[in-house]
């Protein structure tokens, strides 16, 4: 993404994190090999539509996931941990489209 290319990824939760669809890639259902061919087909066949989606990862990078903000969130996570308070999982960092 920080090439400006657009990603094909499975539909689970860890790439949900990264990829929303249409906005800087596209999802596909996990061993779904002709639903993953139709999306390479797509990119292929959509050359604009794929610019756009490469432009919006870049930018997406540059950011909001460079190192200097992800260093910024995990401060202030961190912060709160020493806190003594509970962790939960929805407590890490947040990951903003």
């Amino acid at each position: 993404m920080a090439s400006a290319m657009p990603v094909i990824a499975t539909d689970l939760p860890p790439q949900q994190i990264f990829i929303k669809d249409n906005f800087n890639g596209l999802h596909y259902q996990p061993g779904d090999v002709q639903e993953l061919k139709s999306k390479m087909v797509y990119f292929l066949d959509n050359p604009t539509e794929i610019q756009n989606m490469g432009k919006n990862a870049h930018d997406k990078i540059n950011q909001d996931w460079n190192s200097e903000s992800q260093q910024f969130k995990f401060v202030e996570f961190y912060k709160l941990r020493m806190k003594n308070k509970p962790y939960k999982e929805s407590q890490l960092p947040p990951f903003d489209f």
